[in-house]
Formats: structure tokens, sequence, C-alpha cells
């Protein structure tokens, strides 16, 4: 399992958020109890998918370090309550990622389309918001606004502007890449080695380089 240390390097390394704010962050959240602390130099501390939804979160939140883990643990409840029940920040996210580490291993063209009509944007200001894009390898993707008490989001209420961070599915598939979290739930074995016949450095060198094209279009 990857560790607090591993995540704030892959972090900081695809979100282009600067190292030392991820790593300032990162104390924060641990200190909050949101990210573990290890009692033990020889046992590091271990994280899982809802670690990376934290730190993710808390980065996107813009928050000053003093409030940061605060304004985090808010947006992580933000919910939306509809007809079909209710979704949840931390749960949807956790979900959200996994399915993107889950398509590693999918065919190319559905984890491009999953990627890059994936987001996650925090909105803070008078109507703050937890917007979340899951892209659909099938047909449009699908946004949800999640708000504080779960009523639709109104932003053209706002008494002022309102300041939005944002994420790409891109960003979010090479963090979890190199955590390496989602893959024992794959279908096929990350151990393989072809798909289709062609080796599986090659294979994974075509996604990386189709994911790149789109990025730069």
């Amino acid at each position: 399992m990857p560790t607090v240390a591993t995540l704030t390097h892959a972090v900081a390394r695809h979100s282009g958020i600067p190292a030392s704010r991820v790593r300032s962050v990162s104390r924060r959240l641990q200190d909050a109890g949101l990210l573990p602390i290890s009692m033990n130099r020889n046992a590091p501390e271990q994280i899982d998918m809802p670690e990376v939804v934290a730190l993710v979160v808390a980065l996107l939140t813009d928050a000053p370090l003093h409030s940061v883990a605060a304004r985090a643990d808010e947006f992580l409840a933000f919910r939306l309550d509809d007809d079909d029940g209710r979704l949840i920040a931390d749960e949807l996210l956790a979900k959200m990622f996994t399915r993107l580490a889950n398509l590693q291993m999918a065919p190319m063209d559905d984890l491009a389309k999953m990627t890059m009509r994936s987001a996650i944007s925090v909105v803070s200001g008078s109507r703050p918001a937890l917007v979340i894009r899951a892209g659909n390898s099938e047909s449009d993707p699908v946004e949800w606004a999640l708000t504080a008490d779960g009523t639709a989001w109104r932003p053209e209420l706002a008494a002022a502007c309102q300041k939005s961070m944002s994420l790409g599915g891109y960003a979010l598939l090479k963090i979890i890449s190199d955590l390496g979290l989602g893959m024992e739930r794959r279908t096929v074995p990350f151990r393989v080695a072809s798909v289709d016949g062609r080796p599986l450095a090659d294979w994974k060198a075509g996604v990386e380089a189709e994911l790149a094209k789109m990025e730069a279009a």
C-alpha cells in the first residue's frame, strides 16, 4: 500500500500545484486526522482511496493553511439529495477514483474518454459547491453539484464572484497510477505480459501517448 509521502509526491508531480503547498497541506491534514501519521519509523503509515480524496479536495479548496483541514472536512461532507437518494462527496469521489484505477486496464478508447471527460471542481464563495464530472465511454459525462445542505446549487444567486479550482481526469489518473491503488480490483491482472498480443509495456506507452495528445489538443 502507498504511504502519505508517496501520495504527496504523486499529487505534486501531476496536479500542477507547487510541491511546497502540497506538503504543507498534507501535514495539516495529518494534524487534523484526515491523513494518518506513522508512530513507527519502520512501519510507514498506509493510505487508500479516501485519503487520496481528502488531499485532493483540501488542495482544491485553496484555503489558508490554518483552516484548510476544516474546509476540506466541510466539502467532503457536501451532498446532493434528490428523489433517488443521497450522494455524499467523499463516497462519490472514492468511487470515481476507483473507477479510474480500474479503467487503466480497459481498452484505450474507453480509458481516454473516461479520463478526459472527468474533473473535480471546488467552488468557494457565498454559494460553495463541489462539482464532480464523471466521464462515460458510452454517453455524455454525468455532472453532480454537491452542496452543504444537499439542495440544488444556484451559482447565479451568489452575492459576489465565486472562486473555483479544478483538477481534470488525466491528472487524477496519473496520480492514481503512481499510487497503484485499485489494481487488485481489476478484471485483468496487472502481471499479464501482453494485451491482445501486444507487450504490456508497449500497450501502456500507447495509452499514455494517446492521452497526452488529447490533453495537448
